[in-house]
């Protein structure tokens, strides 16, 4: 309360408007049991119901004060303004978006954003940047903005400012536009779209008849909006507690389709999974996404593991089969990520962890003692540092098979992964590698001219060392003498 008080008072000395406004604002709302603006320390009315957020008032200024809740202003003063006043008053300038009237500053750990008010924020197709008409009211700028709930501004007297009953739709449990119509807020920026279905799953509420109708409507506009954007508000959606809910109902609209045709075919999809399976291909990813740890790759890998499910679907005497759908799921993760523009290590990452997503169940299907550990080896040093995540990504799939398995599959699962751990305090297996500048000293030891013969010889050692017949400590040329000589 004190840093929000601090920037009060200074913008009020400059007699500027200055308001609180944004997630800060909304969340406050939802940690407060009454329908009056009560501090930290004061108890609420006999009676009152306990709010359905996970988030205590006292936790909030805690927070607030720790600087884990960034802190949004809206002002009167024009950006050039704004540095100024906190330039005299020896606070840092950042220099955010000075065209777009956004200036930041930091006050002990808190990161705040001061942006002059707006009357109207637009983007251009496949542009990360807005167009912006700065206005002259806090009811004009709270009007251009995405949702109802966060259309609500705290003054300089810590009053509530609600113009669009921001306050009764969180009440209702509703995503509401402030603009009457919903297909314009969603045309000015059609990622509020989907940013609807993050604020769902963090509980906010779920969208109103008319907003659901105008994404229904306006779904391919989604295509407007730059992969960066999309891949941003998809990771945030992820992350939260209840992805599942929000991936639902995004594919029940077409939202979540027309963003990722790869997976409309997984939505479509009916055919019977098979013996090991109560759910079609669908749930079940909603399932393993919702049950797979908070680690945004794995979460990703979890949401394509079973992508290619549709393409590779044969059913013979034997049964219904998936061969190669690993692999091939692999593969649409490329694409998909080539095409929202994710970072090479990033996208590797994700590709592995769906490449491999059926090895910790296949090695430990008959028990994990009976794994060798040249197995165990060659899978850790295949995964490497993804080795840990590769298990939360098979211990979330295995938990949505039928339930009378699942118990026995994730303990063989997680005796596994101890296993592949005690390993590695042995040898530290995830990290063996042939000595640097073994190659050379080879080629000079054992005259080898570049070429396959000396390629075929590393190759042979790098195989030794991982599966644990030779050591680093070993004699690498006597070792590579005899086999060239075989």
């Amino acid at each position: 309360m004190k840093i929000i008080n601090k920037i009060f008072d200074i913008f009020k000395n400059q007699n500027k408007e200055i308001y609180l406004v944004g997630g800060a604002v909304r969340d406050l709302l939802c940690a407060r049991d009454d329908d009056e603006l009560y501090f930290c320390n004061q108890k609420s009315r006999p009676g009152s119901t306990k709010p359905r957020f996970a988030l205590s008032e006292e936790y909030f200024w805690d927070n607030i004060e720790s600087g884990k809740i960034d802190l949004d202003f809206a002002t009167s003063a024009l950006p050039e303004e704004i540095m100024t006043i906190l330039k005299n008053n020896n606070l840092k300038v950042i220099l955010i978006g000075v065209d777009f009237g956004t200036i930041g500053t930091i006050i002990n750990n808190s990161k705040i954003e001061i942006t002059t008010f707006r009357c109207d924020e637009s983007y251009k197709k496949g542009s990360r940047k807005p167009f912006v008409k700065f206005g002259k009211t806090i009811e004009e700028d709270l009007k251009r903005r995405d949702f109802s709930c966060n259309a609500c501004a705290i003054d300089t007297n810590w009053n509530i400012i609600d113009p669009f009953e921001g306050r009764d739709a969180l009440t209702q449990g509703l995503l509401l536009t402030p603009q009457e119509n919903s297909e314009i807020s969603f045309l000015d920026d059609p990622l509020r779209m989907l940013r609807a279905y993050r604020f769902e799953a963090r509980g906010y509420g779920q969208l109103g008849w008319h907003e659901g109708k105008a994404v229904e409507k306006l779904k391919k506009e989604i295509n407007m909006v730059s992969a960066e954007r999309i891949f941003d508000e998809m990771s945030k959606i992820l992350m939260t507690n209840n992805p599942s809910k929000a991936l639902d109902h995004m594919a029940c609209s077409g939202l979540l389709g027309e963003i990722f045709p790869e997976l409309q075919k997984v939505i479509d999809f009916k055919q019977n999974q098979g013996k090991w399976h109560s759910k079609l291909v669908w749930p079940h990813t909603l399932q393993v996404v919702q049950q797979s740890a908070p680690i945004l790759e794995v979460r990703w890998a979890a949401l394509f593991h079973d992508v290619a499910k549709p393409q590779t679907y044969t059913e013979t005497e034997s049964g219904v089969h998936f061969y190669q759908h690993d692999w091939k799921g692999a593969l649409v993760w490329d694409q998909v990520a080539a095409r929202l523009r994710v970072g090479n290590e990033f996208r590797d990452h994700v590709h592995v962890l769906i490449y491999e997503h059926l090895q910790p169940g296949l090695l430990s299907v008959d028990g994990p003692n009976n794994v060798t550990d040249k197995a165990l080896r060659r899978l850790m040093v295949r995964l490497g540092d993804k080795l840990e995540n590769l298990f939360h990504l098979s211990v979330a799939d295995i938990s949505s098979h039928k339930p009378i398995i699942v118990e026995e599959k994730k303990a063989n699962c997680l005796a596994l992964l101890e296993r592949c751990k005690k390993l590695n305090e042995e040898c530290n297996v995830t990290k063996l590698k042939l000595p640097s500048g073994l190659g050379i000293i080879l080629m000079k030891e054992l005259s080898l001219e570049p070429g396959k013969k000396l390629g075929n010889i590393m190759k042979q050692l790098t195989q030794k060392l991982v599966d644990g017949e030779i050591t680093l400590s070993d004699d690498f040329v006597k070792i590579a003498k005899e086999l060239k000589e075989q």
